[in-house]
């Protein structure tokens, strides 16, 4: 709605042209009136109008003067001059001054005013959608050029640019103004997202990416000229420039200030913990790729030093992570056999041991993610294997790989590792609880894959487990569901299928690997247990 304002000294005059038309079907409201050009000028500095009406001639201060001294005070407002038939040479000044439209006080009818207000209000309404459009095109290009800006940047850092011509050129060209006498780059690292429910979907993710970079963006242009951008998840580089009048201890001291500040405003404004890596300070623009891999070896450091440190490269450069070996193929071995006999203490040895691997070695991020990543895996064997503990109703291995990329700190993969631990802990004790027999049943069955290359006595195995071998084929049975002989075929059957499968050995060559003397009894097995020969299975992989 289009707000107007009434300046005359006549009052019959002001509630002539108030009631003369219904104000609100042209979108109009009047909301003030004035009897001289000095309250004229006091109303519109107080309503800020879109439309003025005034009248030419009045006492104090006249509709000319009133226009001139609000158009040298820039108003936006419109002017609707009035005035007698022999003031022409008046409206003929006020035209001059800006005035839009002009009425002759004794021929304003219904139908005259209502077109000139229309004719106002259409300008008023073309000169707003011209502005919106300008200020839409600008926004595109703060924007176009924002992100040439960071894009060319991105370019330095990873020593895409390489002569120093081009290098200023270009800064030149997008109004990068960076003392290349003494810069340096600071990353930002978020190690934890607190509430991270909340960033699922791909626009709240956009939506913090936002809200980090901006709020970085004008930290850091507290203290130094800057330009902040993302530069992959979870990363955001700031390229920075100091002053040279300003001392090593200054500039140290207003960086470690930024750092902190950094911290706890994206922690109070964005809900995330991160850390800060800073480079030294270098004096040619081209060593930027030089600077982002030092504060990318600082950040790194977070990973040992936890959340929320400033780490900068000339204080921790004397590290040297991923140097020692984290093999942990032995752990991996002893956690399969410590569960195949339901031996907890046992596997919480074997997890005190991964964890003290990693207390031991300057071990990388990566290198703590794959570790993390053969546990994983070696979980899932075990859930597939087939064997009777319920491993997968406790472990989601598919869950665990998703939680790894998450561990952004050493103490994240520890209680990571307690976790599995706990959980792993949990599966055995529950199920040695429940029936000691099933412990025994369990150490039979590993008896089993361990020999299968062997010919297997029942008499072999229950003497084994110390167990008569009536008693235990008996309780096998009862908990199995099938008889000895008949779970021995199946796991022997089930290796020679592999074997097969494999192209690589005959069939009596299978037959002996899978502890069987005779081929012909072999294939005998094979047709019972699977309902097709070798040589048909095979022709079928084929």
């Amino acid at each position: 709605m289009y707000r107007i304002i009434i300046v005359d000294d006549e009052a019959l005059s002001r509630i002539g042209l108030k009631s003369m038309i219904p104000w609100e079907s042209l979108d109009c409201e009047v909301l003030g009136e004035a009897c001289n050009g000095e309250e004229g000028i006091r109303l519109v500095e107080n309503l800020q109008p879109d439309i003025v009406i005034t009248d030419i001639k009045m006492p104090v201060m006249d509709g000319l003067e009133m226009i001139r001294r609000l158009k040298s005070s820039h108003t936006k407002a419109k002017f609707i001059v009035l005035s007698s038939y022999d003031e022409f040479h008046l409206v003929k000044e006020a035209m001059k001054l800006g005035a839009e439209e002009y009425l002759i006080k004794l021929d304003i009818d219904p139908d005259i005013l209502s077109k000139t207000i229309r004719s106002v209000c259409e300008k008023l309404f073309a000169e707003a959608e011209e502005d919106r459009q300008r200020r839409i095109l600008d926004m595109h290009a703060r924007i176009n050029m924002d992100a040439a800006r960071k894009d060319f940047l991105k370019k330095l850092l990873n020593k895409m640019v390489i002569t120093n011509k081009d290098i200023h050129e270009n800064m030149r060209h997008l109004g990068i103004k960076l003392n290349d006498q003494s810069f340096g780059i600071l990353v930002i690292e978020i190690i934890e997202v607190v509430d991270r429910i909340k960033y699922q979907s791909e626009e709240d993710i956009a939506l913090l990416d936002f809200c980090v970079e901006n709020v970085a963006s004008e930290v850091a242009n507290d203290f130094f000229n800057s330009y902040t951008f993302k530069y992959n998840d979870h990363q955001y580089v700031i390229v920075f420039s100091t002053e040279n009048s300003a001392t090593s201890e200054e500039t140290d001291e207003k960086i470690e200030k930024m750092g902190k500040r950094l911290i706890t405003t994206l922690d109070h404004y964005a809900n995330v913990f991160v850390s800060v890596g800073v480079s030294n300070l270098h004096t040619q623009i081209a060593d930027l790729s030089l600077a982002f891999k030092e504060s990318l070896f600082a950040a790194e450091r977070s990973f040992l030093q936890g959340r929320g440190k400033i780490l900068i490269y000339k204080d921790v450069r004397q590290y040297e992570t991923g140097s020692k070996d984290v093999n942990i193929s032995r752990q991996l071995v002893e956690l399969k056999d410590a569960f195949d006999y339901l031996d907890a203490e046992r596997i919480i040895s074997v997890f005190s041991s991964v964890a003290n691997m990693l207390r031991d070695a300057s071990i990388s991020k990566t290198q703590a993610h794959e570790l993390c990543s053969h546990i994983a895996y070696k979980l899932m064997e075990m859930s597939e294997s087939g064997r009777d503990l319920p491993v997968d109703a406790f472990i989601d291995a598919n869950n665990l790989y998703k939680e790894i990329p998450a561990l952004n700190t050493l103490e994240n993969t520890f209680h990571w590792l307690d976790n599995v631990r706990n959980r792993l802990v949990e599966i055995v004790k529950s199920n040695k609880d429940q029936n000691q027999n099933s412990i025994l049943i369990q150490k039979a069955k590993k008896y089993i894959s361990e020999h299968i290359s062997k010919e297997i006595m029942l008499s072999e195995v229950a003497g084994f487990l110390n167990m008569s071998h009536c008693y235990f084929s008996t309780v096998f049975k009862q908990i199995t569901g099938e008889s000895f002989s008949d779970y021995v075929a199946k796991v022997k059957i089930a290796e020679a299928q592999k074997l097969l499968k494999k192209g690589k050995y005959k069939i009596y060559e299978v037959a002996e690997m899978t502890g069987y003397e005779n081929a012909y009894y072999f294939s005998r097995v094979f047709k019972k247990v699977t309902g097709s020969t070798p040589k048909e299975y095979m022709e079928s992989e084929a």
